[in-house]
């Protein structure tokens, strides 16, 4: 049993922050909703994109994420009124996806099908 591991993707560039309204764990990314990445500056986290964004006017002037405020004063260790942070977001490894076969933990020596 293998597991097979994707090639990483990082991006460096400027992180802008979000008000409270769009929630604690928003965060938009240019390749849309769904892509679990890390976002390092002063601190990692690892989230999990919401929407998509920033707009492209944004993305040309460097501009990589949209980040939840609360999120974004973890990651980049400043108060929101510092307006933009730059960032490194790692689309990690991609998925570890799970062995081809597993044993089937009700009856031991099978399958799962």
């Amino acid at each position: 049993m293998t597991a097979v591991l994707l090639a990483a993707v990082v991006v460096s560039g400027v992180a802008s922050w979000m008000p409270e309204r769009f929630g604690d764990d928003y965060l938009a990314l240019p390749d849309g909703p769904g892509h679990t990445v890390t976002i390092c500056a002063a601190r990692c986290k690892t989230m999990t994109s919401t929407d998509a964004g920033p707009d492209k006017a944004m993305q040309r002037r460097g501009r990589v994420a949209d980040i939840g405020v609360k999120a974004w004063e973890y990651i980049c260790g400043l108060p929101r009124s510092a307006g933009l942070c730059r960032v490194t977001v790692s689309y990690g490894a991609g998925p570890t996806l799970p062995p081809t076969d597993t044993v089937d933990k009700r009856r031991p020596g099978l399958v799962a099908s």
